[in-house]
């Protein structure tokens, strides 16, 4: 009886609250009723002018990501708050200058509705739009976007606040979105080569997914494919004509378009597409650009032969079998913007099948690789990634690639750039392994960060570049082992430390980490000098100084590129090291012109130097040097291999020695400060001792260059000296073009002067025959065993 009573009058007091409840919100409508329809107007006339307003501040920063040139009109306007040309690329600027135009909105609102007591404000929020993108993103600060996929987006969110205090109108709260996504089927409709057609199918919407019907009649689209150029693609896109658009609804269009496209297939997936590059925008200026693919992959196939022939002095032919391990094997490659691939100063072989497709039209920093470890596509990981701006020019009688400058990141990639004699491109550099003789290939994936908010991805480096004039610094440094300091010697640093004063001769000083010098590797001279009865070799030598490139410019200038330091020297003059000389100090023209390139290699035992010599005229002398690099008196051996067949001598033929005991050498004595020649140089020479070595291999065209010195009656020499310079026991490697007289007509030896010369460093296997640890590596270098890039 008494829980009856309990629930009857709980009952009761839940019926009279229902009551109030009700009669609150009856009064509340009547309240509203009387101005809703003011109300309303205000409240979705703000409403719809702060949708207006994210709109127009989205519509700036995606055109200027995009091509702020082209709409500078626009832009140019918003650079009072802080959006400039040279922040196009940079989307917290852009916000910025978003945040500045919606707080004079909002000044402008509050003022044009001051009749109603209008109090506004905003507030940003993060949203979800993975479902209508296709994959997981969110917005987080106002605005941003995520480009260059097959689905694509630009979007702003924020959370608009408002009261009506005159109106007694409280707490409006409205989630505010405008956006533009755009969605492309990957594989075309159909592709009529007869007609040479391409007929495409792509999905438009705006805000929250609604479907955007208006393309053609208030928006506008531009489909571009690739350029192509004596059958390839050139890395450039082409603005295909549309021929017929066909909207189906729901923000489905059939769009047909000339030329006929290719049809491609993602190696990863079988995914079928064909390359193109779509940008959309819609009526209010909101811009997105889309692309058919988001990688690009092809593999790396080694070419170095497992089992390496060599002979003897008697005449044998002997054998090494490369070790299982070869951790050292690893390739320093460029992919260049104009989709060209390049193993040091040569451009690969790439299968004919594999069509590799452009770059989007984006900034650098989106760009990433990915490589694999084994050659399967489970190891495949993000490395390390290095931009360069490399220039091909004609430099006297021949074009050569030279590069320039680390770009800033955040300018846009450039295919190619022709510009009267000159060709620019833009280079991509990663390294790929071959950590074991059974891998043959590896994986390459080439792909790019969506988000343009993406910042340039910063590695770690073991090199670094110190030039202190103050503690008589100009070295690039390597931090790993086997560790290394390369003094550069030049104008701006002319002496070596603790060794000689170069007068401002270019050379190279070789040196330990604890730095002690091993002494230079001289990278080039011409003839001899007679100074008061002593003779001086290679009189005549580059002369000027070395530019080193080894940060990016703009303002990622405190970012240091991570894979090499590149230096560069580029002279027509020469001048001698011996302070006697006339030419000490005092160079002169007329003789020979040079283009050395030198790359110090992360992670790597090699530093390629690129070699290009133009003589300017015909000269006679005494000795002629390819380079000669000193040893310090560290090394207690040396050998080299022959490089045709000379005498009893087979081409191929390892010539190893003591350097206290050289003999029987070709010329020269083997007693005392001798400097002992022997016959035929080739691709290698190296010297060591029981725990580390050193050696010098040179590609094809210097064994050419030697052995048509040979052939033209000249006599090409491969030396060594015991003593030389401040330390007096030196051990040295030397190449001479010709050894005793020579004529030099420059129209002869002018198409064969371009080399390249690899300083390596190597683990002696043992103190006998310790040039093998410098032999399994050597054919990396030879441009018959250089890697190819295949379809896979």
């Amino acid at each position: 009886m008494k829980g009856q009573i309990l629930v009857t009058t709980a009952l009761m007091i839940a019926i009279v609250l229902m009551t109030i409840v009700i009669s609150v919100h009856e009064a509340q409508m009547f309240f509203l009723s009387t101005r809703s329809i003011v109300v309303r107007e205000v409240v979705g006339a703000i409403t719809s002018d702060f949708q207006r307003a994210l709109a127009a501040t989205l519509a700036v920063a995606t055109r200027g990501y995009y091509n702020y040139s082209r709409f500078k009109d626009l832009c140019g306007r918003y650079g009072g708050l802080g959006y400039t040309e040279m922040e196009r690329h940079n989307f917290t600027a852009a916000r910025l200058m978003a945040l500045s135009y919606l707080h004079y909105w909002r000044e402008a609102i509050m003022k044009a509705y001051s009749g109603y007591g209008v109090q506004v404000n905003f507030e940003i929020e993060k949203i979800d739009i993975s479902e209508l993108l296709g994959r997981r993103r969110y917005i987080y600060n106002l605005s941003g976007g995520y480009w260059y996929y097959p689905s694509s987006a630009s979007v702003t969110y924020a959370r608009l606040k408002l009261n009506l205090t005159n109106a007694g109108f409280y707490g409006w709260e409205s989630p505010v979105m405008a956006g533009l996504f755009l969605t492309l089927q990957q594989k075309p409709v159909a592709v009529n080569s007869t007609e040479n057609t391409t007929t495409i199918r792509l999905n438009v919407r705006v805000d929250s997914g609604e479907p955007y019907p208006y393309l053609l009649t208030k928006g506008w689209i531009e489909i571009y494919y690739p350029e192509q150029e004596s059958g390839r693609w050139t890395g450039a896109w082409k603005k295909a004509e549309i021929l017929d658009v066909y909207y189906e609804g729901i923000g489905n269009y059939t769009i047909k378009i000339t030329p006929a496209v290719n049809v491609l297939s993602d190696p990863l997936t079988g995914q079928e597409y064909a390359p193109l590059l779509v940008v959309v925008s819609d009526h209010r200026g909101i811009l997105v650009e889309a692309l058919t693919y988001n990688r690009i992959v092809f593999k790396i196939k080694k070419n170095t032969p497992d089992t390496l022939i060599y002979y003897t002095e008697q005449g044998q032919q002997k054998s090494i079998d490369r070790p299982s391990q070869t951790p050292h094997e690893i390739y320093t490659i460029d992919f260049s913007s104009d989709l060209r691939l390049f193993w040091l100063d040569m451009e690969l072989y790439k299968d004919p099948t594999l069509k590799i497709p452009p770059l989007p039209f984006m900034p650098i920093k989106q760009l990433r690789v990915n490589v694999s470890h084994d050659g399967t596509v489970t190891t495949l990981r993000e490395r390390p990634l290095q931009v360069e701006n490399w220039t091909k020019v004609k430099w006297y009688d021949r074009e050569v690639w030279v590069p320039h400058e680390m770009p800033d990141p955040t300018t846009d990639i450039r295919p190619y750039i022709r510009l009267d004699d000159r060709y620019f491109a833009t280079r991509f550099v990663f390294q790929v392994p071959f950590p074991r003789l059974d891998i043959k290939e590896q994986w390459v994936v080439i792909w790019w960060n969506d988000s343009l908010d993406a910042l340039p991805k910063i590695w770690g480096t073991n090199i670094k570049y110190l030039n202190d004039p103050s503690q008589n610094l100009n070295d690039i440094i390597v931090n790993s082992n086997p560790g290394l300091r390369i003094e550069l010697i030049g104008l701006g640093h002319t002496s070596m430390r603790g060794y000689v004063d170069y007068g401002g001769v270019a050379a190279l000083d070789l040196r330990s980490l604890s730095d002690e010098a091993f002494g230079p590797w001289n990278i080039h001279s011409f003839g001899d000098v007679y100074c008061g009865g002593d003779q001086g070799l290679g009189r005549f030598r580059p002369y000027g100084e070395w530019n080193v490139l080894t940060h990016y410019l703009g303002k990622y200038s405190w970012m240091q590129a991570p894979i090499r330091i590149l230096a560069i020297l580029d002279t027509s003059s020469v001048a001698s090291v011996y302070d006697c000389d006339i030419y000490y100090r005092n160079p002169t023209t007329g003789y020979y012109s040079t283009l050395a390139i030198l790359q110090v290699i992360n992670g790597s035992r090699y530093v390629p130097l690129i070699m290009h010599i133009h003589w300017q005229a015909n000269y006679f002398d005494y000795n002629y040097w390819l380079y000669s690099m000193m040893g310090g008196g560290d090394p207690e051996k040396f050998a080299y291999m022959t490089g045709w067949k000379a005498g009893s001598f087979e081409s191929g033929t390892v010539r190893e020695r003591y350097y206290s005991d050289p003999c029987p050498s070709d010329w020269g004595d083997c007693s005392n400060c001798y400097h002992a020649g022997y016959v035929a140089p080739g691709l290698w020479a190296a010297h060591w001792n029981q725990l580390m070595g050193r050696g010098v291999i040179g590609n094809e065209n210097f064994v050419e260059l030697l052995e048509w010195s040979y052939n033209n009656g000249y006599i090409p020499a491969f030396y060594v000296t015991r003593c030389d310079g401040p330390t007096d026991i030196q051990n040295s490697l030397e190449v001479k073009f010709a050894n005793g007289d020579v004529n030099i007509y420059a129209d002869q030896v002018n198409p064969l002067l371009d080399y390249w010369l690899v300083m390596y460093m190597f683990d002696p296997p043992s103190l006998d025959e310790g040039w093998k640890g410098l032999f399994i590596y050597a054919p990396m270098f030879w441009k018959k065993y250089a890697p190819e890039i295949i379809s896979p």
